[in-house]
């Protein structure tokens, strides 16, 4: 008697679990994207490898998205999942475009290794997203956006 409750148990708990799933990333909604894209100009040129970030506002209920630009200064918004577009929001448009300062060693990313020395080239008021201003703020739309174009500045 005590063996079949066991094992009666057992089958009801391994069902429920089957049925009801365990609560990971896959039960979780996906986001509505839609396309943004455009171009970065630096000083008035293209410029390849600006990392292109889209951090949500307070009032946006997104993850926000990541990009980087190609030879031509162009970018295609990607989710955090890898996935092309971003939601319908209002973001703060931050960049980084980092100069390798004694030809440092850099992970595949992009990033440096740790300890060793490399600058932003684009100013604080374009890369920290707490200096944000109306120069780096938008609204993505639904149906997205497919001309953004921002010109920065840099040293």
């Amino acid at each position: 008697m005590r063996r079949s409750f066991f094992a009666l148990s057992t089958i009801c708990v391994f069902g429920v679990v089957t049925f009801t799933g365990c609560g990971g990333a896959a039960s979780k909604p996906v986001e509505t994207l839609v396309p943004a894209e455009g171009i970065v100009l630096i000083n008035g040129k293209p410029e390849a490898g600006i990392q292109v970030h889209f951090t949500p506002t307070k009032d946006a209920k997104s993850h926000g998205g990541s990009a980087v630009t190609d030879d031509t200064g162009e970018f295609r918004m990607r989710n955090y999942m890898n996935r092309g577009g971003v939601p319908v929001g209002e973001y703060i448009v931050t960049f980084s475009l980092n100069a390798n300062e004694g030809n440092a060693q850099m992970t595949d990313d992009g990033r440096p290794i740790p300890g060793i020395t490399v600058k932003e080239k684009i100013p604080a008021k374009w890369s920290d997203p707490s200096k944000a201003g109306k120069h780096n703020k938008i609204m993505i739309p639904d149906g997205g956006v497919k001309d953004l174009s921002f010109k920065v500045t840099a040293n």
